[in-house]
């Protein structure tokens, strides 16, 4: 799933509808420090880090954009997946999702007023390699103009060789091992969010909009 209908988020760049302005923060430096930790130092090895009595103290829409329940935003930290509204909030507060975290955050409109309604950044940590079943997993070179070249990939080893060769590796099926899912909201190393028909449904019986399927990729829990 993704955000990024220009139709759906008001913006024309089809990617996010509200930026994180820091210098506005009452700890700037603490939080320009988060961002290097989740952005250029970001290291997939770690254990999910939690910081600290966090909010997202100002975050600013775009001219055109429109408030939906899932909100994209920049500059994109990994782990941090899009700000929810309550209610997209509550529907996921329901299910099991232990490796999830909500953050505080205001919502200003481009003029400099805030948005008067509760607002939550949502973290997620990652699904390591482990959790992957390469055998069961569709990866290939190429693209969908210049034509795909599939790699049948069997284990991480084999996974490392074909990306030193050509970093340039898509995954178009993630098969995941069933052992390694305790979330009905995951995010895994090659691709993702994933939700489950549960969470799915949930938000689709109740409207929750700013919602878009990603439809050149697929999973399966095995």
């Amino acid at each position: 799933m993704t955000q990024s209908d220009p139709k759906g988020i008001g913006v024309k760049n089809g990617i996010y509808q509200c930026e994180i302005i820091p210098d506005l923060f009452s700890n700037p430096e603490g939080f320009k420090n988060l961002l290097s930790e989740f952005t250029i130092k970001y290291d997939f090895d770690k254990n999910q880090i939690e910081p600290a009595d966090l909010d997202f103290e100002y975050v600013k829409l775009l001219k055109k954009a429109k408030i939906t329940d899932i909100i994209s935003y920049s500059p994109s930290l990994r782990e941090f997946q899009f700000i929810l509204s309550s209610k997209a909030k509550g529907l996921l507060e329901g299910l099991n999702i232990p490796n999830c975290r909500f953050y505080t955050t205001k919502l200003y409109d481009y003029n400099g007023n805030q948005v008067h309604d509760n607002f939550y950044m949502l973290q997620t940590s990652y699904l390591g390699y482990e959790a992957i079943n390469f055998e069961k997993s569709i990866f290939y070179f190429g693209s969908e103009i210049s034509g795909k070249r599939y790699q049948k990939i069997n284990n991480y080893e084999e996974f490392r060789k074909a990306l030193d060769l050509n970093p340039i590796l898509t995954t178009e099926h993630v098969g995941i091992k069933k052992e390694f899912v305790n979330s009905e909201f995951i995010n895994t190393r090659l691709g993702g969010p994933l939700v489950s028909e549960r969470l799915w449904d949930r938000w689709s019986n109740f409207e929750v909009t700013g919602i878009k399927v990603f439809g050149r990729q697929t999973a399966l829990v095995e």
